[in-house]
């Protein structure tokens, strides 16, 4: 028997199972170095910026207008207004996160009902809060009332599924902490600001959904208080133009977000509505610590901006 410590003949005194251990050592610290790398790169303020632009188109292009809606509807809509509908409550507190088309449709097409939504996506409700009417109210049972409540749903946050002020949101509070003094950085400001322009170029390509809901018979089915062209524009442009009065780049690259928006609007509403932002653009331009020249930059490039447009609606 051989002495221990020693070797038998042909035996090697080194592990075979050492050099195995040692490469998969080696592969695990470099697959850790490319997550950690990954991780990083994920978190610049760049490609935030642009999954938070995909997601704005996404949710534009799911909520894009059909062919079961129409803008108006103010003879169908007086004349719901004029008798008492069945109120529809909340029973917890939250965001709006989702609401099913579906299902209120349905259940409007088979009980031969109109549904007035009075909230929407995006909205804070309150504890037995008023999300609904339904008419005629005689129809309505417990039953009903259930189906239709559940319809909602609610949460602790807000989610861009439906909510297109809420994507819209997301780039602009990340726009809003880059100019803040403590980061002080433009040009994760100007980023966003893109994405916010091509989501809002997209919205006005489907043009905005319609208020009333129509079943396959032609009957009105449901009506709705959706997102408008001007409330995405105030929340795109309002604060971010406030906390941008002292950087002349980011006033200027506002405004040629507009004129690319501009592009593609073609009524003459859309087009006031963006004269408007660009004026309010040009008055914190005055209102900030600006040098005069930037100022006058300014003041050129909103005057440039009101000429072009005007010669495109008399054209």
């Amino acid at each position: 028997m051989p002495s221990p410590g020693k070797n038998l003949p042909g035996q090697s005194g080194v592990d075979e199972g050492e050099p195995m251990g040692l490469l998969l050592m080696l592969a695990s610290f470099g697959s850790l170095i490319l997550l950690v790398q990954h991780i990083s790169t994920m978190l610049q303020a760049p490609n935030i910026a642009a999954a938070a632009g995909v997601e704005l188109l996404d949710v534009v292009q799911a909520e894009a207008p059909d062919t079961l809606s129409v803008q108006n509807s103010e003879a169908v809509n007086n004349t719901v207004i004029e008798t008492d509908g069945y109120p529809i409550r909340v029973r917890e507190a939250g965001y709006i996160q989702y609401i099913d088309p579906k299902t209120m449709l349905t259940l409007a097409r088979e009980r031969n009902l109109i549904i007035r939504l009075l909230r929407k996506p995006g909205h804070f409700v309150g504890g037995d809060a008023l999300v609904a009417l339904v008419w005629p109210a005689t129809r309505v049972d417990e039953q009903l009332e259930g189906q239709i409540r559940h319809a909602f749903q609610i949460g602790n946050v807000r989610t861009p599924t439906q909510d297109v002020a809420y994507a819209v949101n997301q780039l602009v509070e990340m726009a809003v902490r880059a100019m803040s003094p403590a980061i002080n950085d433009p040009f994760t400001a100007i980023t966003c600001l893109d994405y916010i322009g091509d989501g809002l170029a997209l919205f006005i390509q489907h043009g905005e959904k319609g208020s009333h809901y129509y079943d396959r018979d032609g009957q009105l089915r449901l009506v709705l208080e959706p997102v408008t062209f001007g409330e995405l524009l105030d929340g795109a442009f309002a604060m971010l133009r406030h906390c941008s009065c002292d950087n002349a780049t980011v006033l200027l690259h506002m405004l040629d977000v507009i004129d690319a928006i501009g592009q593609e609007a073609s009524s003459p509403e859309v087009r006031q509505e963006l004269l408007r932002h660009v004026d309010l653009i040009q008055a914190e331009s005055q209102a900030g610590g600006l040098i005069e020249q930037d100022r006058q930059l300014i003041q050129r490039s909103r005057e440039a901006l009101r000429t072009k447009w005007k010669e495109a609606l008399h054209a």
